[in-house]
C-alpha cells in the first residue's frame, strides 16, 4: 500500500471519468465495476452494491407519479445519493439550483414543482452529464430548466 497524496485535480479528475463512464453505459457510480473497485461495506447510494440501473431510484424512496413523467433515460440514469425533493418544500415559482444534477431527475421534478413562473438550474462538473441532461430536457419538453457546466466551488450562476 502506497501513502500517495491526491491533488483537489486529481479527485476531480477521477470524479469525472467514473461519472462519464456510468452515463455512457460501461460501468455503474453506486457499484464496482471491477472486483478491485468495490467499496467496503457498500456503495455511495445504499450499505449494499447497486449494480443494475434505475435501482436507485427505489431505494431513494422517489414517488411513482413523479418518474412515471420523466424521460427514462434521466430515471435509469440517477446516480445520486439521496431523494432531496422529498423534504425540500419546493413550490412554485422558486428558482431552484440542483448542484450535482446529473442526468436530470431532480431537476425535472423540481421543474414541475415550480411551474412555469419558477425555475431550475442544473449545475454539473462532467460535460457527458451536461448533455444527456439537456437531451433528456428537450426530449421531455421541460422549458424552464436550464443545464450548466461547472464546479460546486466556481459556480456560474448569480446569488439571489
Amino acid at each position: 500500500m502506497t501513502d500517495r497524496q491526491f491533488s483537489e485535480q486529481d479527485i476531480k479528475e477521477a470524479v469525472k471519468s467514473r461519472y462519464a463512464r456510468a452515463i455512457q453505459g460501461s460501468s455503474s457510480c453506486c457499484g464496482p465495476s471491477a472486483p478491485r473497485e468495490a467499496p467496503q461495506g457498500g456503495s455511495c447510494c445504499s450499505p449494499t452494491a447497486v449494480e443494475q440501473k434505475g435501482t436507485f431510484v427505489k431505494i431513494a424512496g422517489y414517488d411513482t407519479n413523479d418518474l412515471s413523467r420523466l424521460p427514462a433515460d434521466a430515471v435509469q440514469n440517477s446516480f445520486g445519493c439521496g431523494n432531496p425533493l422529498a423534504f425540500a418544500g419546493v413550490r412554485p415559482g422558486q428558482t431552484v439550483l440542483d448542484i450535482g444534477s446529473g442526468a436530470g431527475i431532480d431537476c425535472f421534478i423540481a421543474a414541475a414543482k415550480v411551474g412555469p413562473t419558477g425555475k431550475v438550474i442544473g449545475l454539473d462538473m462532467t460535460p457527458e452529464m451536461i448533455e444527456r441532461a439537456r437531451q433528456n430536457a428537450k426530449e421531455a419538453g421541460i422549458g424552464n430548466v436550464e443545464f450548466r457546466f461547472g464546479e460546486a466551488e466556481k459556480m456560474p450562476v448569480e446569488d439571489a
